[in-house]
């Protein structure tokens, strides 16, 4: 069973990998975070390129993760039984509590540095941090979420 699920899982991942229809969803962050990782790709020429190159990793770690719960979701598609939800459900907690401290990791990796950073590369951190910040809330908003339905599954 485990197995099934995880080839779903890796399934799932490869056929929704950049198709996300809401701007304002947690999905649409996903695009955004993506979009502003191009950008911060250009900067390669940059005297910070440690900066750049970490800047880089965030932007794709994070972006992973974030396909990774969105297959993680289309799990409910396939449960059988009210147990099978509820571990789901669990999982989905588990990911998105480990993902919210990778985003706050970040977060405060993204403050000013005793490096002199250069000022292109200073607005794109700035615009990453709003982005992660923006991220953390819609990342309770999900807690949120499914808790309610974890409380309605019998046990």
């Amino acid at each position: 069973m485990k197995r099934r699920i995880l080839v779903s899982l890796v399934l799932c991942l490869f056929l929704v990998s950049s198709v996300y229809a809401q701007d304002g969803s947690i999905f649409g962050l996903r695009n955004k975070i993506f979009e502003e990782a191009k950008k911060i790709k250009d900067l390669a020429e940059a005297k910070n390129i440690v900066v750049v190159s970490s800047l880089w990793d965030t932007c794709l770690i994070t972006v992973m993760q974030l396909d990774a719960y969105r297959g993680m979701q289309d799990i409910f598609n396939y449960l059988k039984n009210k147990n099978e939800a509820k571990q789901a459900v669990d999982v989905l907690i588990d990911w998105l509590t480990q993902m919210k401290a990778t985003v706050e990791m970040n977060i405060r990796h993204l403050e000013p540095a005793n490096l002199p950073v250069e000022k292109n590369l200073k607005m794109h951190m700035e615009v990453l941090k709003a982005y992660f910040s923006t991220l953390q809330l819609r990342i309770d908003q999900e807690l949120a979420g499914l808790t309610k339905p974890k409380k309605t599954v019998p046990k």
